[in-house]
């Protein structure tokens, strides 16, 4: 399903296989095989590809194109990143609203991403469960349950689970994409 709407978007932004490849840094092939479903990128290729096509990471991720006002708290949507132990439930899905909210879930020695990211927007985080270094530009925060931290999303960060159970985090965060 990743690859079709990669195939998707790729289209839809009047992009080759070349363009798209040269954006992302990989190769064409790697693109292709993307596309065709034998492999799955990395998280942070599937950012890469995201931000190449100028779409949310979960437009990408989700199961449905479905945006809804109201969603009950058993029909969340849930996205998992291929190879890493993170999982988001979606509590405000409309890619087209000014925020999104969602509930994270990072296991246990796991990391949002191998390298700081930066973006445009900002991040509100509180940790439900568990602890987090959070890495902001050069500072490392340690969070714990019942703590949040605001964060421009402009300077590079990355989450990185140091607890001994999975870490469980509400994420606000302007606009929707990440």
């Amino acid at each position: 399903m990743i690859g079709k709407k990669i195939r998707f978007y790729r289209k839809q932004n009047g992009m080759s296989i070349k363009d798209l490849a040269e954006k992302v840094t990989v190769s064409n092939s790697y693109v292709s095989q993307v596309e065709m479903g034998k492999i799955t990128p990395s998280v942070d290729n599937l950012r890469s590809f995201a931000k190449s096509l100028k779409i949310p990471v979960f437009v990408l991720l989700s199961e449905t194109e479905d945006n809804k006002q109201l969603i009950r708290g058993n029909e969340r949507q849930i996205i998992e990143f291929p190879k890493i132990d993170l999982k988001y439930e979606i509590i405000s899905s409309d890619p087209n609203n000014q925020i999104g909210v969602m509930i994270g879930k990072l296991g246990v020695g796991q990391e949002s991403s191998k390298e700081a990211q930066a973006h445009n927007g900002e991040e509100c985080i509180t940790i439900l469960n568990g602890r987090m270094e959070i890495e902001l530009g050069n500072t490392k925060y340690i969070l714990e349950k019942d703590d949040s931290i605001y964060l421009s999303s402009l300077i590079p960060h990355r989450f990185v689970n140091i607890g001994d159970k999975s870490c469980v985090f509400l994420l606000v965060v302007t606009p929707p994409r990440f």
